[in-house]
């Protein structure tokens, strides 16, 4: 909601033409710049997975703890907010490897291990099935086929993101005007939809109020998952 008020609050003198995004293309050697990283990948795939483990924490934590641990680790920190690979890849490293340590209490204790991962539950137990130490006993079967669906469910994403993003780069055609009222929608129909509770909307609404001053009226330094700031309420944010 910020970054809806944020645009509404700025007057877009000349819309840049963006260049065809048809030309997008999948580059397979950009793979081998990651292979500087194997400390990294391996320290992020650790932390993210015993975040996902723990009951109720999900992606998100793990995401935030890689990321704290690539900067105290890091020989440059001070390059990260700047959009460096380490600081892209460390949480996404960690928010994926989250995913198959949520599925760890949430078969064997039937507590889930993310939000995502609250469904699970519930469609085992809508087939008469207890989440619980017994479904790997007694339901073995099945159990070996939630596993086998997250990795078709991996390679797929894989394929989908090597083939399809020439698809993806022609969001950045679409003008500012429009894309901010769709952002909007998404943040109301998103808000609402959790609990159908009105309420929530306008939790969403005063948070995104409270931030997005905090952007106008504050000297902030953002990254993914840190911010610092100064206050100066005479200044604005540039």
């Amino acid at each position: 909601m910020s970054e809806f008020l944020r645009n509404a609050g700025t007057v877009v003198v000349k819309q840049h033409k963006i260049a065809d995004s048809g030309a997008v293309k999948t580059q397979f050697g950009v793979i081998k710049e990651f292979l500087h990283m194997k400390a990294l990948m391996f320290r992020s795939v650790i932390i993210g997975t015993v975040i996902g483990i723990l009951p109720g924490t999900g992606g998100t934590t793990g995401s935030v703890i890689a990321y704290n641990e690539a900067v105290r680790w890091s020989k440059h920190p001070e390059k990260f907010g700047t959009g460096i690979d380490e600081g892209i890849a460390a949480p996404e490293f960690a928010n994926n490897a989250a995913c198959g340590g949520a599925l760890v209490p949430t078969l064997t204790l039937g507590i889930p291990g993310s939000s995502t991962t609250t469904v699970i539950p519930a469609a085992l137990m809508s087939h008469g099935l207890t989440p619980g130490p017994n479904l790997f006993v007694q339901n073995k079967e099945m159990v070996w086929g939630v596993f086998g669906g997250y990795l078709v469910a991996n390679v797929l994403m894989i394929m989908g993101g090597l083939f399809g993003i020439w698809m993806f780069a022609k969001i950045l055609r679409v003008p500012r005007q429009i894309l901010n009222w769709v952002i909007f929608i998404l943040c109301v129909v998103g808000s609402f939809g959790i609990n159908s509770n009105l309420q929530d909307v306008w939790i969403m609404f005063a948070f995104g109020l409270l931030w997005y001053l905090l952007e106008k009226y504050t000297v902030i330094r953002w990254s993914p998952w840190s911010w610092r700031s100064s206050w100066d309420p005479s200044r604005k944010r540039p």
